[in-house]
C-alpha cells in the first residue's frame, strides 16, 4: 500500500466567492500544458444549449501544492454547450463533445478565442468526443466515446460521411486539420494524457490496453485494469497512476510499466484523514483532486 499525503489545498468555495461566482456540476476543470489549471463556468444559461462564459485561470505551485494567483475573463455568450477547455497559444480552446452531422452541414463544436471573448477558428472535431489535450506545439489531441467512434447524430448514416472519430483518437493542427490518428481497434477511448515529451498515452476499450504514441509508433502495455477512466505519469517514466476501474470507485493503483509485478494500491491522505476524491484531471505527471468539500489536491508525480 502506497499512501500519498497533501501538504495543502485550493478552496474552491473561496475562490468562487471571490469573483462573484456560483459552483455548479457542470463546470469543467482541466491542465493545460503550460501547467495553468483552467475552470470553464457557465455563468448564465439564456436558452437550450445557449450560456454566457466565464475561465479561471490558476498560477499554481505544483511543488509547494498552493495557489500563486488567479484570474477571471469574461468570455461572452455563446450556442453551444462546451465541455473541455484548454489553452492554445495565448488563447483558449472551447469545445462541445456533441456534433450533428445535419445533412452534411456539420456543427461545429470547437473554437479558438481570445480572453477578450473573440472568436478567432470555429472547427468541426465531430461528435462523441471523451477528451481534449493541447500539446505545446499547439497540436490538438481529441479522444472518442463510442458513439464517436460508431456513429451518431448523422455521422456514419447510409450516404452520409463517417464518424471522425472512427479511430477513437485524432491530432490536429491549429488549423482544424487532421494530421493523423490512432491505430489500435479502439471501441471507446476511455482515458488520454500526454507526457513531457509531448507523445501521447491514450487507454481503450475493449482491451483496457494502455499505449504510448508519438505519431509513428505506438507501443502497448497492459495495466491489467478494466474500466479505468483515468491516469497520471509519473516523472521518472517508470510508473502511472490509475484509478482501479469497474465496480471499484473511490480507489487507485499504481503500474509499473517495465516490471512484472502486481499493481501497488493507492491512497490519498491529507492530514491524517483519507480523502474521497469526486473529480480529479491530469496532464502529465500534474493531477489535481477535488473532494467532496470543494477541496482541491495539486500533486507532481515525479515517483511513487
Amino acid at each position: 500500500m502506497i499512501d500519498c499525503v497533501f501538504t495543502n489545498y485550493l478552496d474552491l468555495k473561496a475562490l468562487y466567492e471571490k469573483y462573484g461566482l456560483k459552483r455548479n456540476i457542470r463546470d469543467v476543470f482541466r491542465i493545460g500544458f503550460d501547467g495553468r489549471i483552467y475552470v470553464l463556468i457557465e455563468t448564465e444559461s439564456v436558452g437550450e444549449n445557449r450560456g454566457r462564459y466565464s475561465v479561471l485561470i490558476l498560477d499554481v505551485d505544483w511543488d509547494d501544492e498552493k495557489l500563486i494567483s488567479s484570474s477571471c475573463y469574461n468570455l461572452g455568450e455563446f450556442y453551444s454547450a462546451f465541455y473541455h477547455v484548454q489553452p492554445i497559444g495565448e488563447n483558449i480552446l472551447m469545445v462541445d463533445c456533441r456534433s450533428s452531422y445535419n445533412k452534411g452541414n456539420p456543427e461545429k463544436n470547437a473554437m479558438i478565442l481570445t480572453l477578450g471573448g473573440e472568436v478567432l477558428e470555429r472547427f468541426c472535431f465531430g461528435d462523441g468526443i471523451r477528451d481534449v489535450y493541447v500539446r505545446p506545439d499547439n497540436t490538438i489531441v481529441t479522444s472518442y466515446f463510442d458513439e464517436g467512434v460508431f456513429g451518431n447524430l448523422g455521422w456514419g448514416d447510409p450516404g452520409g460521411a463517417p464518424p471522425i472519430g472512427a479511430s477513437g483518437l485524432v491530432v490536429w493542427n491549429e488549423k482544424g486539420e487532421q494530421l493523423f490518428s490512432a491505430k489500435h481497434n479502439i471501441f471507446d477511448c476511455y482515458a488520454l494524457n500526454v507526457d513531457s515529451n509531448n507523445d501521447i498515452w491514450y487507454y481503450y476499450y475493449d482491451e483496457f490496453k494502455l499505449v504510448r504514441s508519438n505519431g509513428d509508433k505506438e507501443i502497448d502495455f497492459d495495466p491489467h485494469i478494466a474500466g479505468a477512466s483515468f491516469f497520471a505519469l509519473t516523472e521518472d517514466g517508470q510508473k502511472v497512476i490509475f484509478d482501479s476501474g469497474y465496480d471499484k470507485y473511490g480507489t487507485y493503483e499504481v503500474y509499473d510499466l517495465y516490471k512484472n509485478t502486481e499493481n501497488e494500491k493507492l491512497r490519498f491522505f491529507f492530514e491524517e484523514s483519507e480523502l474521497l476524491i469526486a473529480n480529479y484531471r491530469s496532464y502529465g505527471s500534474k493531477a489535481f483532486f477535488i473532494d467532496n468539500n470543494n477541496r482541491m489536491y495539486l500533486k507532481r508525480f515525479i515517483s511513487v
